[in-house]
């Protein structure tokens, strides 16, 4: 064989090589402008535009700050996978479009509906940086009304109005491939109302196969009312986790202030449960029952929470009412310092609390059910030594521990930060490690030795720094009665002569 001849059967051997395409797509599309209009020639992009024109998968993004009022043409529809990134809730408004503004009547239209129509197939959508309000709606979710898996971060949505899902509704009426997921992140949910859920709506049928779960991470889910469930409302075959967040001033003209839980009591209950983790419930009202939880069915897990300042009639659960059929689970928690009564079971008896241990209890007709390992009971709100809710380090209010307090140091002796169900921080973030002073508190807040005290009130009082406002007389009387070198700060909203 020749030399020629060889040669040319190495060149027919070679392996062919494709080269992929050059991926040509828009890196993202731009808003630039806060007008409201469908006019494709007018050299403007608005953001109604901007969504109807995006691929799917596409991102859009803001090149203007202000306010984009919404025009008769309504609702804007997300469709498809999407992801919205705002310049931030305090530079770019959505404002939903609403002929009275100044009533609660239905009349309006929501911001956003994301729904394919599909149940089938789920769409994954993110939005961030923006503020919400306006909505004002007579069905579900009076600013998002929610069907696909949603992500919402750093996002403040207020001032809307809906039959249920004053804020937002995250449900499903079909069979989906997987439970359809929200997940929020860092925002604010506040001022809103509802018939059911003032906050949040997040609701699904008791069809198996019909299923919705939601996450809640370092968040703020305050001043909402509801008839029911003023600050969030959960149904049917759902799953709820809320960590490092706060519920806090949320109202409800029947029941659950700050949340209601109405789970199905025949469900996998790993998954589909309602969890509260190193969070803070506080300062909540229902008229009737639950003024911080209302656990009307199926499972509520409480853990490194702290709940207080609540309100509701004697012996219907300030803190924490729970139905007799039902299961609330509570491991290192603060209920105590609530209106009346902390912890009750509705309609026993039964066994509608098991305390998993190093729990501190105030009073209630179901104290006598804590009395695990490390359980305090009939702790006044005088004694449990907690300061006002107050911004104390992150990104959420707390209540700090006062030195004293029976919470601290009062955790299981073998918790370990970040192992198993005990969180890497307390509810503040790092760098609050989860364990100070060599053994875990008892609630969200860890002590680490250094005191702050908020005045939070010009009036001159000695009623208790656990009762009503905390004055100047009272926050140097406390000080006085710490350890180390305490802090006096006044609250940012002071302002006068004392």
């Amino acid at each position: 064989m020749s030399k020629r001849k060889s040669r040319c059967q190495q060149t027919f051997r070679r392996r062919l090589h494709i080269e992929p395409l050059e991926d040509r797509r828009l890196l993202a599309i731009t808003v630039d402008t806060l007008f409201d209009v469908n006019d494709a020639g007018d050299g403007l992009t608005t953001f109604r535009e901007a969504i109807a024109a995006a691929p799917a998968n596409e991102t859009i993004n803001f090149s203007v700050t202000g306010t984009i009022d919404l025009s008769l043409l309504g609702q804007l529809t997300i469709d498809k996978s999407l992801a919205i990134v705002g310049p931030g809730a305090a530079l770019l408004t959505i404002n939903a479009f609403d002929p009275t503004p100044a009533t609660n009547n239905g009349d309006g239209s929501r911001i956003f509906n994301v729904n394919d129509s599909d149940a089938g197939i789920l769409r994954d959508v993110q939005i961030s940086g923006l503020t919400l309000t306006g909505g004002d709606v007579s069905g579900r979710g009076g600013a998002i009304s929610n069907a696909e898996n949603l992500t919402l971060d750093q996002m403040t949505i207020s001032g809307n109005s809906a039959s249920s899902g004053g804020g937002i509704t995250h449900s499903s009426s079909g069979v989906t491939p997987s439970p359809v997921r929200l997940v929020i992140t860092n925002s604010t949910i506040s001022g809103n109302s509802a018939g059911f859920g003032g906050g949040v709506f997040i609701s699904s049928s008791y069809n198996p196969l019909v299923r919705v779960q939601a996450t809640i991470t370092g968040s703020t889910i305050s001043g909402n009312s509801a008839s029911t469930g003023g600050g969030i409302f959960i149904s049917g075959i759902a799953g709820l986790f809320v960590a490092d967040s706060t519920i806090s001033g949320n109202s409800a003209s029947l029941n659950g202030g700050g949340m209601e839980s109405r789970l199905s009591n025949s469900v996998d209950q790993a998954a589909y449960r309602t969890t509260i983790s190193n969070s803070t419930i506080s300062g909540n009202t229902a008229v009737q029952f639950g003024g911080g939880i209302h656990n009307l069915g199926g499972l509520t897990v409480i853990r490194h929470t702290t709940i207080t300042a609540n309100t509701a009639p004697a012996t219907r659960g300030s803190g924490v009412a729970s139905y007799s059929n039902t299961r609330t689970e509570v491991s290192s928690s603060i209920i105590a310092g609530n209106t009346n009564s902390d912890v009750d079971t509705i309609n026993p008896p039964g066994v509608a609390f098991v305390s998993l241990g190093y729990n501190v209890i105030g009073a209630g007709n179901s104290t006598g059910l804590f009395s695990q390992s490390g359980d305090q009971t009939g702790i006044s709100a005088a004694s449990l030594l907690l300061a006002p809710l107050a911004n104390n380090g992150g990104s959420t209010k707390t209540h700090a521990l006062l030195a004293g307090s029976p919470a601290i140091n009062a955790g299981n002796a073998s918790a370990v930060a970040g192992v198993g169900n005990v969180p890497l921080f307390d509810q503040r973030s790092a760098p609050e490690s989860r364990v100070q002073g060599g053994q875990i508190d008892v609630g969200a807040f860890e002590f680490n030795g250094f005191t702050t005290i908020t005045v939070t009130t010009l009036t001159d009082e000695n009623n208790g720094i656990g009762v009503g406002g905390v004055s100047l007389r009272e926050a140097i009387a406390a000080a006085n009665g710490s350890a180390g070198f305490p802090l006096i700060q006044f609250d940012a909203s002071l302002a006068g002569t004392m």
